[in-house]
């Protein structure tokens, strides 16, 4: 066995040779890139030519590596310190020269002997791993790495004082620091010198001072532009002495399964980031870590399973399956308390190369088991229960399940939105941008989802618009939250910080109104409304739409009681084009006339629900007839019965009757006898519109009608649209309590888009009789909540700034998505947009011009582009209730579905029909 003395020995010589491979660092890096200017030189003039400035950039590489080099003696000074009894070291000290200038002068007499390629790229690997743990340009690969563990570790302990935390392959130490920082204890435990020279350096030496290194500069491959290669960063991004005094932290080098074998009962948490997949055997590192934490205590850990030491010659390597980790995990004594995957984990990436590795890490958190049933609570509940809790299986998950729905839905939003073609379980066609059919017809399943999905429906009940408005800010909202919720702040924290900016938001709202209108029977004065409504739906024919939307309100528009939406109808008929459309007061039906009667003026109109025919006995009777004379009579009889019937009606002055059953044959002969026109309409529904239209009361029975119980019309009469037959009641006076707009098109598909489009337009005109006040239009409003939110939230102590911040961040989706719909560079409109909103006179009405060719900004009340007021005030009340709800929910629980015959394949629901 090798005495105290010969392993102290050997340790230092591998801590001198890791410090010369740093040493090395510049030699070697200069020598492969007079390589690379030497293989230049050997190309023929004419490809040397066709690279531009190549010798001048290859000096630009230089320079980066003289200052990754000077970084490096910065590192290497004074490093004799990590060590005892190390107090010098033999020719690679820094001690010979205190100057890393004077140091540089002596490069000629370092040598590569006895330096593998291994301990280079170890060097290498070092000044990456800086840009990952200590750089402005790692924190999104940090947010990937690091943030679920320490949200896991601060959701189970909100008290940090005493909790002891071990962070094992701690590389520079940024994850251990993370955690001493908020106040908790921390261990770091590091096995590579080279990863513990650097993390020496950055703790313990910088003192607020920053470095500028240039970690690509060697790289030579998969550049985009020659600038990713020599672009610099800069460390530590943050002052590394904002520790509490309360909190102990500390660095301890070497192997894991020496340092910490007789461990026991130590620390509560060991929190790891691939590291468990660095051991030659895996188990031993599993029932180590059990062993050392307390009872109760956790380990969570970040992954994927890379086995570090598999296919190395004369290196044992156990290499097992994630289920067969977990299975060992139980074993142990573990209890798994929440697992779930991280989708797309870098590690140390260049995000400007053109090659990205990400991982799909499983983050797992095990509780140290106390004679728990691990399945306590699906043993409590009914079988097949599902249950998802924690932050990353319930939390997370529903705010990515919402975040998909609303970049789904996002790219429909605006004039230039994109259709989405649907097709439902009834195997119908959709083919739409309108929100509110899109996710009627998606039958979303998902618990989180469907709350944005009932808030948008709420919006379309409330306004009858502004569904995706809804969904996308919703979404937006959700899709912040996250970056809060990664970065350490709670869900209540995030709740109240969005209720505090809705509030804000509506007060804001208030003061941006720039137009009332203030006739609603006035068509002129509505257009520019509805134009604003259609044109997000029907772009190209906003103008035609608008008019006609007016035209029919204006005419049904009551003056004392509130506007009726279902007094607005519409009539599709297939052919010609959609400016062929047309509106009339009254109503029109797809349908024939059942007398010879085709069209009559001034009509005087009585309606029954009951068939046209005589009424026939509840029970059967018995007539015996014994003559050809008693025969004759009886019909005779029945004639005069129904001939009584109808010149009673024509006696009234009837010269129409509409009827919602059968029409007789025989009352059929007699009204034309008499000259009366017959309709049949088939649908109830149909049937009390109409009553409404022409003021009149729909009689049970086949009686005369009173006066009172009789319409009235201007004509009635049957035409052809088309080549389809139609009855329109038409009204000539000025008011009128129906009208009918005529919708024709080339196709169904249009048809049904250019109706839903109506929809919108009048459903516009109902919320404007309700309130008459608009805000600017075209992403205008938007930006302008915007920016006072972000001034709002500056202004506002407490963690709830951050919220109202990501709040604010949140309303820039809507010009962002106007201007990727239209093919605009978003961050051009986006940058424009803030500038033009810097007046504060006229600059809250600055919008997007969605009809240039460039990123233009308008004046919306100059070009009479409108919101309506309550529409957006509804929206953004509903959006951050939605998102609020979500953000609240912490676990799912799901009870077995009922069970029952499945449907055939191939059948529709009969329900559905």
């Amino acid at each position: 066995m090798a005495t105290k003395s010969a392993l102290e020995d050997e340790e230092k010589k591998y801590f001198e040779k890791c410090v010369h491979s740093f040493r090395f660092y510049r030699k070697h890096a200069l020598e492969n890139l007079r390589k690379n200017n030497k293989d230049f030189h050997a190309l023929p003039t004419r490809h040397q030519s066709m690279l531009k400035n190549f010798m001048a950039k290859q000096k630009e590489v230089k320079r980066c590596i003289e200052m990754n080099y000077m970084f490096i003696l910065h590192m290497l000074d004074d490093v004799q310190d990590i060590f005892n009894p190390h107090e010098e070291l033999n020719n690679t000290s820094s001690s010979d020269s205190s100057d890393p200038l004077e140091v540089m002068e002596h490069q000629d007499s370092i040598t590569g002997e006895g330096l593998s390629q291994g301990d280079l790229d170890r060097v290498y690997t070092t000044i990456r791993q800086f840009v990952r743990d200590w750089s402005s340009e790692g924190k999104e690969e940090r947010i990937r790495c690091y943030s679920p563990i320490i949200n896991a570790v601060c959701c189970r302990y909100k008290d940090p004082d005493g909790i002891n935390i071990l962070v094992p392959g701690a590389g520079l130490g940024r994850l251990a620091f993370e955690f001493a920082s908020r106040g908790f204890n921390c261990e770091g435990n590091e096995f590579s010198i080279f990863m513990l020279i650097g993390s020496n350096f950055v703790l313990n030496k910088t003192d607020s001072v920053s470095f500028n290194i240039f970690p690509w500069s060697t790289c030579t491959t998969n550049n985009v532009t020659h600038a990713d290669r020599v672009r610099s960063v800069i460390v530590p991004d943050i002052d590394t002495t904002q520790i509490p005094e309360s909190a102990q932290f500390g660095m301890c080098a070497g192997d894991f399964t020496e340092v910490y074998a007789k461990d026991s009962n130590r620390f509560d948490v060991v929190a790891a980031s691939f590291f468990l997949d660095t051991a030659h055997n895996i188990i031993e590192y599993i029932e180590l870590i059990f062993n050392m934490l307390k009872p109760g205590g956790h380990l969570i850990s970040l992954g994927p399973l890379l086995y570090h030491y598999a296919g190395m010659p004369n290196q044992p390597s156990l290499e097992i399956p994630w289920e067969d980790v977990l299975s060992v995990m139980e074993q142990v004594g573990f209890v798994i308390e929440e697992m779930s995957d991280v989708p797309n984990v870098p590690y140390i990436e260049n995000h400007l190369s053109m090659v990205s590795v990400l991982y799909k890490s499983p983050i797992h958190t095990e509780k140290m088991a106390m004679h728990v049933p691990k399945s306590y609570f699906q043993n409590m509940m009914k079988e097949g229960t599902k249950h998802l809790s924690g932050m990353h299986e319930a939390v997370f998950s529903n705010l990515e399940a919402c975040t998909e729905l609303y970049k789904t839905i996002k790219t429909c939003y605006g004039p230039k939105g994109l259709n989405k073609m649907v097709i439902n379980h009834l195997s119908k066609l959709f083919v739409t941008n309108d929100a509110a059919t899109i996710i009627k017809e998606l039958e979303v399943q998902h618990p989180a989802a469907k709350m944005i999905v009932l808030a948008s429906q709420q919006q379309e009940a409330e306004c009858g618009d502004g569904t995706n408005f809804v969904m996308i800010l919703a979404g937006a909202l959700l899709e912040k939250a996250i970056d809060l919720l990664e970065c350490g702040l709670s869900p209540s924290e995030v709740i109240k910080g969005y209720e505090m900016a809705g509030d804000k938001c509506l007060e804001i709202l208030e003061t941006l109104v720039c137009h009332t209108v203030k006739d609603v029977k006035n068509k002129e004065a509505v257009i520019p409304v509805v134009r604003s409504a259609v044109g997000s739906k029907q772009d190209g024919y906003e103008d035609f739409l608008a008019e006609l939307i007016s035209d029919a309100c204006s005419k049904i528009m009551p003056t004392q009681r509130s506007f009726n939406v279902d007094h607005v109808r519409t009539c599709k008929i297939l052919g010609s084009g959609v400016l062929s459309s047309t509106c009339l007061q009254g109503m029109v039906f797809k349908r024939n006339v059942e007398s010879d009667i085709t069209s009559v003026k001034d009509a005087k109109i009585a309606v029954f629900s009951c068939p046209f025919d005589i009424g026939t006995t509840e029970t059967k009777g018995t007539v015996l007839i014994k003559t050809a004379e008693e025969l004759t009579n009886f019909s005779v009889d029945e004639e005069k019965l129904i001939e009584n019937s109808v010149k009673a009606l024509a006696d009234l002055g009837v010269t129409c009757v509409v009827s919602g059953g059968k029409v007789g044959d025989m009352m059929l002969h007699f009204a034309n006898k008499f000259n009366i026109m017959v309709v049949r309409l088939m649908s109830k529904w149909d049937l009390r519109r109409l009553c409404r239209s022409i003021n009149a009361t729909a009689l049970p029975n086949m009686v005369p009608p009173t006066a009172e119980e009789m319409g009235s019309c201007s004509l009635v009469q049957l035409e052809e649209v088309g080549d389809t037959t139609v009855v329109s009641f038409r009204q000539e006076r000025e008011e009128s309590a129906m009208s009918t707009i005529i919708i024709r098109g080339s196709t169904d598909n249009i048809m049904d888009d250019i109706e839903r489009a109506i929809d919108d337009g009048v459903n516009s005109v109902k919320v404007l009789s309700r309130d008459q006040r608009c805000l600017p239009g075209a992403a205008a409003t938007e930006i302008e909540l915007a920016k006072q939110l972000m001034t709002y939230g500056e202004q506002t102590p407490g963690m709830e700034q951050y919220a109202i911040k990501k709040f604010a961040e949140a309303f820039e989706v809507f010009p962002k998505i106007l201007a990727e719909n239209t093919g605009l560079k978003a961050n051009e409109v986006l940058a424009n947009m803030y500038n033009a909103h810097q007046d504060k006179v006229s600059g809250m009405n600055a919008g997007i011009n969605l009809e240039a060719d460039n990123c233009e900004i308008m004046d919306v009340v100059e070009r009479q582009v409108f919101d309506i007021f309550l529409t957006k005030h509804w929206g953004i009340k509903f959006a951050v209730n939605a998102a609020c709800t979500v953000l609240v929910v912490d676990q799912i629980i799901m009870a077995k579905q009922a069970g029952g015959p499945k449907p055939r394949k191939g059948q529709a629901d009969p329900d559905d029909e």
